[in-house]
């Protein structure tokens, strides 16, 4: 079983319960902070930071439902779903985010070998260009 870090899961949290927050008590965005304390101005940038990362997560969360899993957190009478279940859950949100990941630098990677190699052909074309046979390019400089 994949092991998901405990201080990740704990920022999703942090980040989570800013979201429903905010969404579920339709609380418009304040134009100032009120950063008395440490763990006042703790909290806001661990909300900000997080908040950040969160909004390039490609999937469409259900706030009411993410609001609902947070209160029923605070009584373990309420859990809905076992904790093998959110355990399998999360591996598996991890594990799309993974693959998703996987794809975007796997496009980048074949981009960038296109390219490479296109640079390649074009620059060996150069009058001053050597290729050896293994395909290595070099330029003589003389000074």
């Amino acid at each position: 079983m994949k092991k998901i870090s405990m201080t990740n899961i704990v920022l999703f949290v942090l980040l989570v319960i800013a979201i429903c927050y905010a969404h579920y008590n339709k609380i418009d965005k304040p134009k100032s902070v009120s950063l008395k304390t440490y763990a006042d101005s703790l909290s806001y940038s661990l909300g900000y930071i997080y908040g950040l990362d969160i909004a390039e997560v490609p999937f469409d969360f259900n706030m009411r439902l993410l609001f609902r899993g947070l209160v029923n957190a605070s009584d373990p009478s309420l859990q809905v779903m076992s904790d093998e279940e959110i355990i399998g859950v999360l591996e598996r949100f991890s594990d799309v985010m993974a693959n998703q990941h996987l794809r975007d630098h796997t496009e980048q990677f074949n981009k960038n070998v296109e390219e490479g190699l296109l640079f390649m052909e074009n620059n060996a074309h150069k009058a001053d260009v050597i290729t050896t046979e293994s395909g290595l390019q070099y330029r003589v400089i003389h000074a």
